[in-house]
């Protein structure tokens, strides 16, 4: 098919092949006169229009996962803090320091001042296992935490919360207020001293440790559910 045009000053031809439709003005070069129209076949259409909708999702999985859902990663990064510090006082604590240990009770620090070595060690022991929620609290957010399990991961992020702001945390401060109240009694291992201490201080920290890695752990459950559900659909 053979047409004029006057912008082009000369006459040029549709030519239509496997590739496309091409137009091409006589007397200039393959290379330059050789213009795709890039009419593509139908099925390639329909190739690219699959394509499309296996990477955005369908209406209903964006209504599941909102496009602008808050991110959590900086509770995992705040109980990541939360943790290694707390290692760390105990760290100090194991190795003879006493600043804030009478905040603790007496049936701790006493024989911890005294030398003994069960003592000594349960000191350090929790200090690794701080040390170690610091450190699932990290792999809640950070990209090598992919190499965990999730099952794994999840189960002890959510074990560790429930013992930190439920145990901890909760039932320590109804515990710790009913004594202070005079509704029980108070242990002579724990003093009157030390029970404010926990009441005021010790108690609140631990409910504040529970609830930013039960944070993080949702948080990262969310991401790695909506990741595992886009993979699924990939492969479907």
């Amino acid at each position: 098919m053979r047409l004029s045009c006057a912008e082009l000053g000369r006459p040029f031809s549709f030519t239509k092949t496997d590739e496309g439709l091409f137009l091409r003005q006589p007397g200039a070069c393959k290379r330059t006169s050789d213009m795709h129209i890039g009419v593509r076949s139908t099925e390639e259409q329909k190739g690219n229009s699959m394509n499309y909708l296996r990477d955005r999702g369908t209406d209903e999985d964006r209504v599941d996962a909102p496009r602008h859902a808050p991110s959590l990663a900086w509770a995992g990064y705040l109980a990541c803090a939360w943790a290694f510090v707390f290692a760390g006082l105990s760290i100090y604590w194991a190795r003879g320091g006493t600043a804030g240990a009478a905040t603790i009770g007496p049936a701790i620090t006493t024989p911890v001042a005294a030398g003994e070595a069960g003592w000594i060690a349960l000191l350090w022991a929790t200090a690794l296992l701080k040390a170690l929620i610091g450190l699932v609290a990290l792999a809640l957010v950070r990209p090598w935490g992919r190499a965990i399990p999730r099952r794994l991961l999840l189960a002890g992020a959510w074990s560790a919360c429930a013992v930190m702001a439920l145990y901890e945390g909760a039932a320590s401060l109804v515990q710790h207020g009913l004594m202070v109240a005079g509704a029980i009694g108070t242990p002579t291992g724990l003093g009157a001293l030390a029970l404010r201490w926990h009441l005021a201080l010790w108690d609140p920290w631990w409910l504040l440790g529970g609830i930013l890695l039960g944070l993080a752990a949702w948080g990262y459950q969310r991401r790695s559910r909506r990741s595992a559900d886009r993979r699924a659909d990939a492969l479907g």
